[in-house]
């Protein structure tokens, strides 16, 4: 795949591969998307344990239930 990008951006590259000890600019965009990536992960986790969290509480359950009955799962499962 090759991506085009602004010269505005291409300078900020630049200013940013030699300060933070990158060997070029693949590997710097590889290194920004990966982080990109993760930190999308991450607000998609958020947003599906929030859900979870909302039915759960919906259905009365607590947290305190929850952790025991992953401890009892868990001792049983040793």
């Amino acid at each position: 795949m090759e991506v085009k990008v602004s010269s505005k951006i291409k300078k900020e590259i630049a200013e940013i591969l030699e300060g933070y000890g990158y060997k070029n600019e693949k590997e710097f965009i590889e290194d920004a998307l990966w982080r990109r990536i993760l930190e999308l992960k991450k607000i998609d986790f958020l947003v599906k344990t929030e859900k979870i969290r909302k039915a759960m509480r919906k259905k009365g359950v607590t947290e305190e239930e929850i952790l025991r009955d992953f401890e009892k799962f868990r001792s049983l499962n040793k």
